[in-house]
């Protein structure tokens, strides 16, 4: 399942503001259990921090942002016809299952379009020459929980940590389903020393490609014999929060870190700086005494805000965010519709009915004399008599 592992806030999108995130979220996790695999939409700077953050990660890019990628810089190469052509067969590159099918799949598409050699160009230089991998894009629910872009720095903690908890409550329920809950598919031999001991996803995963496994069983003649748990990533055989590195270990590692600073302060040559050090730790033992505070809010505003004042309030505050490139392509790209005006209709000499007639409609029916104290008239049914 997908699910937030952190949260920053950012000046700016540059390496170094990426590095110090990316350092942060490392000195979280566990040394034994870093990521291997890291999926991306090609932010350089991102790259470049991940490289020096991560070295031994597998640096993956999102295919949707692939494909959005090369719609922002090459539609405008092709017309429509010729467009659809040409994305169905990049479509077929990128979803390429093996080496040699994406091999023959590039031919293809280099032999159809080369007529237009600057969208190879583009596609085989900036995407298929450094990245031949395949990757599923991921969805954040932050969103859906901020509700609001102006929000304070108190009220996006609350809300983050309550989609937090939620999210723990998820994966726990995940770890409950893997562990008690064995699905028909799952009760073959196949899986007897997997059922409780790797995720439901993992053993999804591999009945999806039982062909594959039922001939690798049928080949070695060792029909029966279940799956051994070593083919398994250990990825999959998490099935609990609790971290597999022991308390005491932990402790130590916190008590060197902190020795490190301890030497950091007394070697210090600086009183300024060793002054800072100190109001720096304070800050982190007493909040209260910091200095910062949050800028006011005038809460009684003069005067009623105007249409405009408010439309832009509203689009100030909304979560959505601004376009991409391949949007303005897109927009320039699309034809506006004229608009049909309805003709007036021509009301001179349509009778105009009486308010007298609306609220009673039977009122001609009745002597005149007697209309001004008519107050409501009712059509009963008939009886049969």
């Amino acid at each position: 399942m997908t699910f937030c592992a952190a949260f920053a806030f950012m000046e700016c999108e540059k390496t170094e503001n990426y590095t110090w995130v990316l350092e942060k979220l490392k000195g979280m996790m566990d040394p034994n259990a870093l990521p291997s695999v890291i999926v991306i939409d090609r932010e350089l700077a991102l790259m470049n921090a991940i490289t020096n953050v991560f070295p031994h990660a597998t640096n993956l890019l999102c295919r949707w942002h692939i494909g959005k990628n090369v719609l922002a810089k090459c539609r405008k190469m092709f017309d429509d016809k010729m467009w659809e052509e040409f994305i169905c067969s990049w479509g077929l590159v990128v979803l390429s299952a093996s080496v040699a099918q994406y091999e023959e799949r590039l031919c293809v598409l280099k032999r159809n379009f080369e007529m237009v050699p600057a969208a190879l160009e583009y596609v085989e230089k900036n995407w298929l020459v450094p990245y031949k991998e395949r990757a599923e894009s991921s969805h954040s629910k932050l969103k859906n929980h901020l509700e609001n872009s102006q929000c304070n720095f108190d009220t996006i903690w609350e809300k983050i940590h309550r989609l937090m908890l939620l999210q723990v409550t998820e994966v726990k329920a995940s770890f409950e389903k893997s562990l008690n809950y064995v699905q028909h598919d799952f009760r073959t031999t196949l899986f007897d020393r997997l059922r409780g001991a790797v995720s439901s996803n993992a053993m999804t995963l591999v009945l999806a490609t039982s062909h594959q496994v039922k001939w690798f069983v049928e080949s070695k003649h060792v029909a029966n014999i279940p799956l051994p748990i070593e083919l398994i990533h250990d990825h999959w055989k998490r099935l609990s929060l609790l971290a597999p590195q022991n308390e005491g270990s932990m402790e130590e590692t916190l008590l060197a870190h902190f020795d490190c600073f301890y030497n950091k302060f007394l070697n210090e040559d600086q009183y300024d700086v060793k002054v800072n050090y100190v109001k720096k730790m304070q800050e982190l033992a007493h909040p209260k005494s910091s200095t910062l505070l949050e800028p006011k809010v005038n809460a009684q505003p003069r005067g009623r805000k105007s249409t405009k004042e408010k439309n832009a309030a509203k689009e100030q505050n909304s979560t959505r965010r601004d376009p991409s490139e391949f949007e303005h392509v897109l927009a320039s790209l699309q034809t506006p519709k004229l608009v049909k005006e309805k003709p007036r209709r021509n009301l001179k000499g349509k009778a105009k009915v009486p308010a007298q007639l609306l609220i009673c409609p039977f009122i001609n029916q009745f002597l005149e004399a007697i209309r001004p104290y008519i107050e409501s008239v009712k059509d009963v049914e008939d009886d049969g008599n």
